[in-house]
């Protein structure tokens, strides 16, 4: 699935339009409906603390309950985007809550 994510800020370069591709659903302790996007453009991580490393990877989650990522292919639907914390964050069974940062919020929608 590709969509095409809009986050709010203040910074034009959060703010520019980018492609977000779903790759995965990833479950976590607290939601089962997480998923791994890579965006492009990438977020740069200075913003971030993480200096000149860049986000080409996000997780995303809808802000309301109820509300499903397919929905974004009719409708923009909010969204949490988080960065990943951690190297093995992404080789757990189950996203702890201290593995992912939320860093934008934003509105996905069709490509």
């Amino acid at each position: 699935m590709v969509f095409r994510l809009e986050c709010e800020s203040r910074e034009p370069d959060l703010a520019a339009v980018r492609t977000c591709r779903i790759v995965s659903r990833l479950e976590g302790v607290d939601r089962d409906d997480y998923w791994l996007a890579e965006v492009t453009p990438a977020i740069i991580g200075q913003h971030f603390g993480l200096g000149a490393d860049m986000l080409n990877e996000v997780i995303l989650a809808t802000r309301f309950k109820g509300s499903l990522i397919s929905d974004a292919s009719r409708n923009p639907t909010p969204v949490y985007v988080a960065r990943i914390v951690g190297r093995n964050a992404l080789t757990v069974q189950k996203l702890m809550r201290h593995q992912i940062e939320v860093i934008l919020w934003g509105m996905l929608g069709p490509a």
